[in-house]
């Protein structure tokens, strides 16, 4: 009697938590995906706090903790400075380019018709290419005697034309180019989803109140889109701060160090200099940078967006 009893109380707690009798917990079917997590995310970050702390070159298994020797190399090295600033330089382009060339888009494309439709899906097919592959396209963009080229000797044929790439003072602009040109597509869909979402009683007693068009965007429109923007403007911080595919397909942070960032210089310390003791140092920094900026942007963006 007191089996069959305890067996009505288990069937009754499972129920309450809403697995059915005599099977395995829904917990069970987790697992498969926390293994593949603990293997290709936490193993691959706890190794990469723990070499950051070594002299290890990546091929033998010797190696000797040094401290924070690494982290004050790159701190200290000119270097490193200058792929900072470059990183900071195009991250803030592409954060200003992105999210404008995508507000124009959604406000240009926002009308459902066939043939905004398929231009959303023109201008969104960048963002589904592999970051590699753009780089390669642009690459023969950019090239001397290339499309670009030819496009303006058409316009002016005694003029230069630009060196694009070539030109320290332009190539990190034109690798930030690309990252807009793939950007811009997200931005659009987010922004787009975001005007989709406006209520368009808002609009109408605007209009009757007497509100001009431009009055109606910057009063009802920009306000409503902040929490659009916050999502926007955070993906592509997070996409500048981590720009590489670009700059191996186009320069690979040439000419001089004109378009070297913090990404690019990780994987040349670790891989082509086999000083991965220092390019694990790097990655952890630039994680602490990400989450930092991507910190304070969330704050500050929420709490603007709060007050409003």
């Amino acid at each position: 009697m007191s089996a069959v009893l305890r067996r009505g109380v288990n069937a009754r707690r499972a129920s309450r938590n809403g697995e059915a009798p005599g099977r395995k917990p829904r917990s069970v079917f987790s697992l498969p995906a926390l293994v593949m997590y603990s293997l290709f995310v936490i193993y691959p970050t706890v190794a990469t706090i723990y070499y950051s702390f070594t002299n290890w070159n990546g091929l033998g298994n010797h190696w000797h903790f040094v401290g924070l020797a690494n982290f004050r190399a790159v701190l200290a090295s000119s270097l490193e400075r200058t792929a900072l600033g470059n990183t900071v330089e195009a991250t803030v382009g592409i954060v200003i380019g992105a999210n404008l060339l995508g507000l124009i888009l959604a406000v240009l494309l926002q009308r459902s018709s066939r043939l905004n439709y398929v231009l959303r899906l023109l201008w969104f097919l960048p963002a589904a290419l592999p970051s590699i592959v753009a780089g390669y396209i642009w690459t023969f963009l950019y090239s001397p005697q290339g499309p670009l080229d030819a496009i303006w000797h058409f316009f002016d044929p005694s003029g230069i034309p630009p060196g694009f790439i070539g030109d320290p003072h332009q190539a990190l602009a034109s690798v930030a180019a690309i990252a807009i040109w793939q950007s811009s597509g997200y931005a659009m869909v987010i922004l787009l989803a975001g005007l989709k979402a406006i209520d368009p009683q808002l609009h109408e007693a605007a209009t009757i109140d007497g509100a001009s068009p431009w009055q109606r965007f910057r009063r009802v429109t920009l306000p409503l889109l902040r929490p659009a923007f916050t999502v926007s403007i955070v993906l592509s911080t997070v996409s500048g701060l981590l720009l590489f595919d670009a700059v191996v397909a186009t320069t690979d942070g040439g000419p001089g160090y004109a378009t070297e960032t913090l990404a690019t210089q990780l994987y040349k310390q670790a891989f082509l200099f086999n000083d991965f003791g220092f390019g694990m140092a790097m990655g952890v920094l630039i994680a602490l940078l990400v989450l930092i900026v991507t910190g304070v942007l969330l704050f500050t963006l929420n709490r603007n967006e709060a007050r409003s």
